[in-house]
């Protein structure tokens, strides 16, 4: 019996790319992530490594490879929910990410991204944008 096939997705436009990557490393940024740790969430593995974000700073998009542009989209949208829940006070989104937290057993939400994968960025991002912080 024949499978389906899916057919492939259709690649993003570079400028669209190129806004995506600087609105993620952005982000990281505002967040104090360091580089390597970067690289980790945005699960670039071996294809970037830090000297090659430094060129994705100014211009180079971020490769269309594995989970990466999902994953810059959940970050994203960690962000603006942050943005959201601290509305009056931009550093408190910031630090949320780097603050250990007690429902996390001390850790901090940036120390679960980097031990989890895919699916535990989205169950944190969905713990955001439902408010269920505490």
């Amino acid at each position: 019996m024949p499978t389906a096939t899916h057919p492939p997705q259709p690649k993003r436009p570079h400028a669209e790319r190129q806004t995506l990557t600087w609105s993620v490393l952005r982000v990281l940024d505002a967040w104090s992530v360091p580089t390597p740790d970067q690289v980790a969430l945005l699960g670039l593995g071996g294809a970037v490594g830090p000297a090659e974000l430094g060129r994705c700073r100014i211009g180079t998009p971020l490769p269309e490879t594995g989970e990466v542009y999902q994953r810059a989209a959940l970050l994203l949208g960690m962000d603006e929910a942050l943005h959201q829940i601290f509305p009056h006070s931009e550093q408190s989104a910031n630090l949320w990410i780097t603050s250990p937290l007690a429902r996390f057993g001390r850790a901090t939400p940036l120390e679960l991204l980097l031990r989890g994968d895919l699916e535990t960025m989205r169950r944190l991002a969905g713990s955001l944008d439902n408010l269920d912080l505490f």
